[in-house]
């Protein structure tokens, strides 16, 4: 059997006060219905390559810059 998750790179905003890595977040995430409200925990946002500064998330090329990174675990 072999299962493939396509996904979205993500990770914490920088200056929010939850500690973060880096995860690979399904393409279609799911919420668990009845938790409507905001509460501001852990913040996802998309890691998007900054080639255009002096810092930048990944290598330009063949990234391009600030466009979405997308993550793929495969397994058998």
């Amino acid at each position: 059997m072999r299962w493939i998750f396509e996904g979205y790179l993500m990770s914490g905003y920088n200056g929010h006060n939850h500690g973060t890595t880096y995860e690979c977040v399904d393409k279609n995430p799911q919420y668990i219905s009845g938790h409507s409200a905001n509460t501001n925990g852990a913040l996802f946002y998309f890691v998007v390559p900054d080639c255009d500064s002096t810092g930048t998330i990944g290598h330009c090329p063949p990234y391009a810059s600030n466009k979405q990174l997308t993550c793929v675990v495969c397994s058998k």
